[in-house]
């Protein structure tokens, strides 16, 4: 029998035969990856193309069932435009993720270096470096 073909007996519920597929369905398994690197200084047009390439990597490194989480794509705090009012969301979403992506850039942003440590000593979850600049 094909893994996608369920049989239908008389008088089988709808609950049932929802729960019959559930079996049968494979798990995939989406990864929440943080990409961390330089945003404050750059132009935006740099810090976007970091992003993107950072994200690509990420892709061909890890597959597709990821979901990538690009950290200047988020408001501040209370909307206040001051450097920890950024970090506070960042600092949040780093604990909701599988993985962290250091592009290269990291060691030159106070900011990634702050989510490199809460990654590693906090939260302890998976690092990975990029490559690509």
């Amino acid at each position: 029998m094909n893994t996608n073909t369920i049989t239908i007996k008389t008088g089988q519920s709808l609950k049932e035969l929802v729960l019959k597929r559930k079996k049968t369905e494979k798990k995939i398994t989406i990864k929440t990856v943080y990409l961390s690197g330089k945003i404050s200084g750059l132009p935006t047009h740099e810090m976007e193309r970091n992003f993107s390439t950072a994200a690509i990597e990420c892709v061909n490194t890890l597959g597709v069932n990821i979901s990538l989480i690009k950290p200047h794509r988020y408001k501040p705090l209370f909307n206040i435009d001051k450097w920890i009012f950024y970090m506070i969301p960042c600092i949040r979403r780093v604990k909701k993720s599988h993985i962290i992506a250091m592009h290269p850039s990291w060691t030159e942003s106070k900011g990634a270096v702050v989510e490199y440590f809460f990654a590693k000593f906090i939260y302890k979850i998976e690092i990975i470096f990029l490559q690509n600049d």
